[in-house]
């Protein structure tokens, strides 16, 4: 049987590079399936925010990175590709110089995003599919390693949105100022506090914590579910973490400060229960680059 063809997107964070190959699936709304997924806990935000850039061994591991994946890549021979980074090549000082090292390197012209354009890509996923009929706004919760993306949408359109500098590796480094929080706060306060909304949350550490809450994609886990996990891993330390509840090494620290700003954003929206797709960036990453294709501007962007 004939395969369709594929496409692949990178994902550059704050906390891991993510590599998506992937095929589409048409259907009332495309779905990116999988062919391959690899993570590389490179953890770039460990020195952006604390020495406001790239440090030479990072910038030569994201680079040796970025070859591997384009020799990777270059094996499927998809029919284009994106790459994106976020939070903490946005702040880095040296961050265009990286890029450039890289599309030099590796073939591959890294695209640094803001928050806004994040939303869009991670909206192409639909997540509002997996709401319930009736569900009309809700709260996009995307948490990564140095920033906390919050979309509010109603009847599938965007009505407000905002990129605040929460995020797991950035707390873990206490790069994290208190005035962070209470701009956060006051955003949900003016948004969303009055409004009957539903969260939807985004990122590896919330579909971790829903799966150990036990819930199936379709079940939404709610705040007290939430808020029982959180508990249950904030008494260990890291290595009883990964023994008792199988975390990976570089998950086990992150997930507990990526719980505490899901609750955050959760108890001052007045969410109390939250769903969680299993798509992010990267396969938003996959259905533009479909959509681009079927509009006969494909977005090329490894070098020949």
């Amino acid at each position: 049987m004939k395969q369709h063809p594929c496409y692949a997107a990178i994902d550059v964070g704050s906390n891991a590079v993510r590599l998506l190959i992937a095929r589409i699936k048409e259907g009332e709304y495309p779905v990116a399936e999988k062919e391959i997924l690899l993570r590389i806990p490179l953890r770039l935000g460990s020195d952006v925010f604390t020495l406001q850039r790239l440090s030479d061994e990072s910038a030569r591991c994201l680079t040796k990175t970025m070859e591997a994946f384009s020799n990777l890549i270059s094996v499927f021979r998809p029919l284009s590709i994106k790459a994106c980074a976020t939070s903490a090549m946005r702040e880095a000082e040296n961050g265009l110089e990286v890029v450039e090292e890289i599309r030099r390197q590796s073939g591959i012209n890294l695209e640094i995003i803001d928050g806004k354009k994040e939303a869009e890509f991670i909206f192409a996923n639909r997540p509002d599919r997996l709401l319930p009929q009736g569900c009309a706004s809700f709260l996009y919760i995307d948490v990564g390693g140095g920033s906390t993306e919050l979309n509010l949408y109603t009847d599938g359109e965007l009505q407000e949105n905002e990129s605040f500098r929460l995020g797991t590796v950035r707390l873990l480094e206490k790069a994290v100022n208190k005035s962070e929080w209470v701009r956060m706060h006051e955003w949900i306060c003016e948004h969303v506090q009055n409004r009957q909304v539903v969260g939807i949350g985004s990122g590896g550490n919330i579909g971790r914590l829903h799966r150990l809450a036990k819930r199936s994609e379709q079940q939404a886990m709610s705040r007290d579910q939430l808020k029982k996990v959180y508990r249950q891993l904030k008494v260990l330390d890291e290595n009883e973490r990964v023994s008792q509840f199988k975390l990976k090494p570089s998950r086990a620290d992150v997930i507990v400060p990526a719980a505490k700003i899901y609750l955050s954003a959760m108890k001052w929206a007045g969410i109390e229960k939250i769903y969680v797709p299993k798509f992010g960036l990267a396969d938003g990453l996959i259905l533009e680059l479909h959509r681009q294709h079927q509009q006969g501007n494909p977005d090329h962007l490894l070098r020949n």
